[in-house]
């Protein structure tokens, strides 16, 4: 592996290719935060956080998000807080959260779900898994068009019923 030097002995690390604080394993991320024993560590930031790209003049459109109302009625939204096997990763907090399961979205939008930033390298043998929510918009949208049109043709039939004479 990489050879982490201490930076002014307060748990800030730097190595080629990435910066860790709190912990010197940052698992292959270019900034990891947190540690084994404690993972809830909070990254803020004053100002917004970009990422990734929007911009359609680099995209290549490959094809429309096909029935997208029916993926998204086999996601549940729900309330938690996290297990006895969270808390053994360091997932501390009693906190409730809200969130849906990554093996439900695995099933129709698997390109959003990746591996837990906690077991990347998959120490654990177990393959946790974790959702890049803000990926799940485009679904979101193309299902409230196909909700919309679906209002549109209902109010088209209700309109030709009470107008019938």
């Amino acid at each position: 592996g990489s050879q982490w030097t201490t930076i002014n002995t307060s748990n800030i690390y730097y190595s080629t290719g990435g910066v860790s604080i709190g912990s010197s394993s940052n698992l292959g991320y270019s900034l990891y935060v947190g540690n084994a024993n404690n993972l809830s560590g909070t990254i803020g930031a004053y100002g917004n956080i970009y990422a990734f790209l929007s911009d359609e003049r680099l995209k290549q459109r490959i094809g429309p998000i096909d029935n997208a109302l029916d993926k998204v009625c086999t996601i549940d939204g729900f309330r938690y807080i996290h297990n006895d096997i969270a808390r053994s990763h360091g997932y501390i907090d009693n906190e409730e959260y809200v969130g849906v399961s990554a093996q439900q979205v695995q099933k129709v939008l698997p390109e959003v779900v990746k591996p837990a930033p906690f077991d990347a390298d998959n120490h654990t043998g177990q393959n946790y898994l974790t959702v890049q929510y803000e990926r799940i918009v485009p679904l979101l949208i193309e299902s409230i068009k196909e909700l919309r049109k679906e209002v549109i043709e209902l109010q088209k039939e209700v309109y030709i019923l009470k107008n019938k004479s």
